[in-house]
């Protein structure tokens, strides 16, 4: 690892004022299907603030399409899955807080989204306070969480594995450092990434 800067990482935290927020469901974007029609499916996104990302992901992980919802309140969308093969996919939401995952099973003359067998994350939190950087995240499953430094020329600067509890956090003190940077976060085989700016204190 190149080193061109030093991140001491000060302690391991968690500062729960972020996360406290998810946990009350304050922004818990949920899906409802409204109707089918062969490999047609009709659904409804309600609680929608602000932005809220739409994915279709296959079996392997890969994403087929994706969208941003950028309106207040309810959203209606008609997906056709009829281009698609026989096999099991899911329609993914993103919210502010959480990702959910909905099993899509298309068939030879239908198409099924069971919205009832969900799966949902809660997504990483990061922060900056006086040039610290506070990564935490509500990992219920005791998943880990994969951290990755990068500055602006896209040097790998710092790396470590946040595991073992249902909190995982940690802060990162940049004071002594100027710049962009951005943070690579890993949960679950899904990569959030951040951007910060430090100024030297």
């Amino acid at each position: 690892m190149k080193k061109l800067i030093k991140i001491s990482i000060v302690a391991v935290v968690m500062f729960m004022a972020g996360t406290a927020g998810a946990r009350t469901g304050d922004l818990d974007v949920s899906l409802e299907v409204k109707g089918y029609k062969g490999k047609t499916v009709s659904f409804v996104v309600s609680n929608v603030q602000n932005s809220v990302g739409l994915s279709l992901i296959d079996g392997e992980d890969r994403i087929l399409y994706s969208e941003n919802i950028e309106v207040n309140g309810e959203y209606r969308r008609t997906y056709n899955f009829d281009k698609l093969p026989e096999g099991e996919y899911f329609l993914e939401v993103e919210g502010a807080t959480k990702v959910k995952r909905y099993p899509v099973v298309v068939d030879r003359y239908t198409a099924k989204l069971y919205y009832n067998n969900k799966s949902e994350m809660f997504k990483p939190i990061v922060s900056v306070r006086n040039n610290v950087v506070y990564v935490n995240l509500l990992s219920l499953d005791r998943s880990e969480l994969h951290v990755e430094v990068y500055d602006a020329n896209d040097t790998l600067l710092h790396e470590d594995t946040l595991k073992g509890s249902y909190e995982l956090g940690k802060m990162y003190d940049f004071s002594n450092v100027d710049g962009t940077y951005t943070l690579v976060l890993t949960h679950k085989n899904k990569t959030f990434v951040e951007h910060i700016k430090t100024t030297k204190s």
